[in-house]
């Protein structure tokens, strides 16, 4: 279970042409917005984030045929560009969706499809890298076992990736199901499947390197990969000043009284093994937004 830390309850946000409810942890550039679709091309709604989305997921609420689709803009593909998340297509072309238009720091820009605004309720998970803590980017493949190194800043826990350029499925792997720096134990958010071994990554100090020739994560030139990571240390220190007595990596925050407070985690990974009752799990932050898969049957 990935549980990411929301910034608890929602608050009206007007900046769009399209008011919305807003849930925004601007600390780890992560935001949930809800809002009505109206059908109208260059319609906006505002996103509570102080940066542009580099990520942004979209789906109804709405049930039934052509409302199954989870939308997907990715800024560093172009704002005519989007991806499927529940499908491995490559990239696909349409102003029926974003309109064209990438999020800037205020809104996200809509077509006037179904999926992203319609007449119905919708939701839309927003992402912007934070450095030291997330980055979100591309990298284009090589063909070669001895792959490329992504730069992160960090030590991932978390990497998702999904080729752009042709189909391929959108794969994560996390240190929570791996005790080794060599990533061998892969999940497909869009499938059914179950985990299967795939040696792909080492998770280094500073970013992640591919040590596979596949085409779904390092095809030969020409092939373009997204990919979106979080730190192994997901604790953000927002203050930035060493306490006595502490390691030299540990810093306390201020609260809005200037009181020192622990830091809290933004993202949590939690494993645990199912009993057919009601079970609790304890994931040590408030999360906003929780994705979960089973590892050994088929579900989505």
């Amino acid at each position: 279970m990935y549980g990411f830390k929301g910034g608890g309850a929602a608050v009206l946000n007007e900046q769009g042409t399209i008011d919305s409810q807003v849930s925004a942890n601007q600390t780890a550039g992560f935001s949930i917005v809800k809002y009505t679709g109206n059908n109208t091309s260059g319609a906006t709604v505002g996103h509570g984030l102080n940066s542009a989305p580099e990520l942004i997921i979209i789906k109804t609420l709405q049930s039934g045929p052509g409302y199954a689709g989870w939308a997907v803009q990715a800024a560093a593909l172009g704002g005519d560009k989007y991806l499927w998340l529940d499908e491995n297509n490559g990239q696909q072309s349409s102003a029926g969706y974003f309109n064209n238009t990438l999020a800037d720091s205020n809104v996200i820009t809509l077509g006037y499809f179904d999926v992203t605004n319609d007449g119905t309720d919708i939701v839309a998970y927003c992402v912007h890298s934070v450095p030291g803590y997330s980055k979100i980017g591309t990298y284009e493949g090589n063909g070669n076992a001895n792959g490329p190194f992504v730069y992160t800043g960090f030590k991932p826990k978390f990497v998702l990736i999904k080729s752009v350029d042709q189909a391929g499925d959108w794969i994560v792997f996390d240190t929570a199901r791996e005790s080794s720096n060599k990533m061998s134990q892969r999940i497909d958010l869009n499938d059914t499947g179950s985990e299967t071994p795939d040696t792909v990554f080492e998770f280094l100090s500073n970013g992640f390197k591919l040590i596979t020739s596949s085409a779904a994560k390092n095809a030969s030139t020409n092939n373009t990969y997204l990919y979106w990571a979080i730190a192994e240390d997901s604790v953000i220190y927002s203050q930035g000043t060493a306490t006595s007595g502490l390691k030299a990596q540990e810093f306390l925050e201020a609260d809005s009284s200037g009181n020192s407070v622990v830091p809290e985690e933004h993202f949590k990974i939690n494993l645990w093994t199912g009993t057919g009752v009601k079970k609790f799990i304890e994931t040590k932050l408030s999360p906003g937004l929780i994705w979960y898969k089973k590892r050994a049957n088929d579900t989505k």
